[in-house]
């Protein structure tokens, strides 16, 4: 078995197609893209289960937790407007709403001090706080690591 902590910067996002816009007083149809974007500083404490150890190479499957402390966002819609001229809507620099708090797992391959893993990591915070829908984050990551730290128990 093998417990780890590890801190990461991450920059997540997220694309929707849009197929209209609303701003008061009209709603119309139209085409365009929606993205958005996250800054965060992540901590996850884990515990693994080591699978296969040979001399310097290990395979590691494990589980935790992931908490997220929000930086920074930003989203921009860029679409057609009603005359047909292309637009593109939006801002960055904003403070998120929420922090996320995340049930990871995932697979590790490690070779002396440095390692690959893939990890899911399924959100339990609501970004949309104040609006009617639920959004949930739902990450896939390939994380290339180095090991400051390295104590057997």
């Amino acid at each position: 078995w093998i417990l780890r902590l590890s801190a990461q910067y991450e920059h997540t996002g997220g694309r929707l197609d849009a197929d209209s816009i609303t701003t008061p007083p009209v709603k119309y149809k139209t085409t365009g893209t929606y993205l958005r974007q996250y800054d965060n500083i992540a901590v996850n404490p884990q515990i693994g289960r080591v699978f296969l150890s040979r001399k310097d190479l290990s395979f590691i499957l494990f589980t935790g937790v992931d908490y997220t402390s929000k930086l920074e966002m930003g989203n921009r819609c860029d679409f057609k407007d009603q005359n047909g001229q292309k637009t593109s809507i939006g801002y960055s620099g904003g403070e998120p709403e929420v922090n996320d708090f995340r049930i990871t797992g995932g697979v590790s391959l490690t070779a002396k001090r440095w390692g690959v893993d893939i990890n899911y990591k399924h959100g339990l915070t609501n970004y949309n706080k104040y609006g009617a829908d639920k959004v949930f984050s739902r990450i896939f990551q390939l994380r290339l690591q180095i090991a400051f730290l390295d104590k057997t128990i």
